[in-house]
């Protein structure tokens, strides 16, 4: 009989304590389910605030500017291939402080921009005063431009540089070192210089000077016991006006000119340049006297779709003009395939051309094509590190409805190397071609100064998957480009130190 009630007291404590769980479960799962919703809406949060922080960090970087107190003038180059919105501009002497809000906003036009200070910003202070001027965008980008005569060396179009606008008509440089800048003269600059790409030199054996003007691209090891991380173009200036400033450059399809002494001795380098020519010149180790130097930047078009954050096959489309032909190519997403268990995928792509005032209705439009295409394969160890297979790249024209082969075209490029236990290689991350002149003529019929509409296709092909993406969102969009040809500075400077 107790061993009974025993059994019902513990039934009894069993269902009360059953009960007392369920109450507590229904009590604690909104909350749980609460609490899942705000981590889940917290990194929601937090990838929109990493979005919007990338996107401006690309608008600092797109838009190059600089003031000219005498005039009044900001002078900005776009370069992002679409307009950007100054909502807010701040401005000082050194004792006062003007802040002006825009609505609407002021829009600055991809290419070159003015904007007055007092006509066009409205601000009441002495122009030749102004210390300091700031303007905020639409994405909280503050672009700060400095004095122009302070070339420091954000150069772009003819108002930035004066001397351009007189003898060399205008161009979009990024660096600009010439006689004028040094108000004695002639005078130099001494620094150490490092140069690797497919560039052109000569050297004038009578004046120990050496001329180089060509596209760069990212080397990577040792020069001299020195080790480069993907560095396509160095210069460190020990003395002159720009005594202290170093330029390191890690992009492919940059674009240099310059005139220096000592000459060093070039090597041919097949690095990066997969069935094209390149050199390698090394003066770290020694102070070498800069005469003249330009530098063109590449510039990179975001495509802010993508098929996989980790794996994005097209992420900027870039651009940018040489001597006389024009530059274009992609960069993907940098990532390690080795970390997904990957043993072989393929990198394919298209990239579209075509010149006008408008772009194209449709990539059928477009004048020309280039098709390219990367095989790897993975390999594992210690680590993993990616081979290239094989790699090809076509030009083709268009013909009524049809694409017509051109020829097969080199491709040059930058590897995305990690650390494990040394550097491993792992993808392309940047592929870019060279469209010659004689294409740029003949077919496209490009002069200086005209448009230039690119748009692209690429993906990443594993297996049986394909992660796919289209420069656009649904549909193709296009990159305006002005295509500038830098000839003119180079012949000028070539016939000033070679005579013609």
């Amino acid at each position: 009989m107790k061993h009974g009630t025993k059994i019902r007291k513990g039934l009894a404590g069993l269902v009360a304590g059953l009960i007392a769980a369920i109450a507590l479960l229904v009590i604690a799962l909104p909350v749980m389910m609460q609490y899942q919703q705000h981590i889940t809406k917290s990194y929601q949060i937090k990838e929109y605030a990493t979005m919007l922080e990338e996107q401006k960090e690309l608008e600092e970087k797109g838009l190059a500017a600089c003031y000219e107190p005498s005039e009044g003038i900001i002078t900005i180059n776009n370069t992002l291939g679409r307009p950007v919105r100054i909502v807010m501009a701040y401005a000082t002497d050194g004792t006062n402080e003007e802040v002006k809000y825009y609505q609407p906003p002021k829009e600055i036009a991809p290419g070159n921009n003015t904007l007055h200070v007092r006509y066009d910003l409205g601000f009441n202070l002495n122009p030749g005063e102004i210390k300091t001027i700031k303007l905020v965008t639409t994405r909280g980008a503050t672009i700060q431009p400095p004095y122009c005569k302070e070339i420091v060396k954000i150069v772009t179009y003819e108002q930035v540089i004066q001397y351009v606008i007189r003898r060399l008509q205008g161009f979009p440089v990024n660096l600009y070192l010439g006689e004028e800048q040094i108000p004695t003269g002639i005078t130099s600059y001494v620094g150490n210089v490092f140069i690797h790409g497919n560039v052109n030199f000569k050297v004038n054996s009578s004046t120990n000077i050496i001329f180089v003007y060509g596209m760069t691209v990212p080397y990577f090891g040792f020069s001299n016991f020195v080790f480069y991380d993907n560095v396509g173009f160095k210069i460190l200036f020990v003395s002159g006006i720009l005594e202290g400033t170093a330029v390191t450059r890690k992009e492919t399809g940059d674009y240099v000119i310059i005139v220096y002494e000592p000459p060093p001795t070039p090597q041919g380098s097949n690095y990066g340049c997969y069935q094209g020519t390149c050199y390698l010149l090394d003066s770290w180790s020694i102070d070498s006297t800069i005469y003249r130097l330009a530098y063109s930047y590449i510039s990179k078009y975001p495509d802010l779709s993508t098929p996989d954050p980790e794996m994005d096959p097209l992420k900027y489309l870039l651009v940018n003009s040489g001597y006389d032909y024009l530059i274009i190519g992609v960069e993907t997403s940098q990532f390690d395939p080795g970390e997904k268990g990957i043993s072989d995928f393929s990198h394919i792509g298209e990239l579209y051309i075509s010149k006008g005032k408008e772009p194209p209705a449709s990539i059928n439009q477009a004048y020309l094509k280039i098709n390219f295409t990367v095989d790897y394969e993975v390999n594992y160890g210690i680590g993993s590190h990616s081979k290239v297979k094989a790699a090809t790249a076509t030009m083709y024209r268009k013909d009524g409805a049809s694409w017509i082969l051109l020829k097969s075209i080199p491709i040059y490029y930058r590897w995305y190397y990690e650390s494990e236990f040394g550097y491993r290689a792992k993808v392309w991350d940047q592929i870019v071609f060279i469209i010659d002149n004689d294409t740029l003529s003949n077919i496209l019929e490009l002069s200086s100064g005209d448009n230039v509409w690119i748009s692209g296709y690429a993906k990443f092909v594993i297996d049986d998957t394909e992660y796919s993406d289209i420069y656009g969102d649904i549909e193709y969009s296009w990159v305006k480009y002005v295509y500038t040809p830098l000839k003119q500075i180079v012949d000028s400077w070539y016939e000033e130190y070679f005579g013609g």
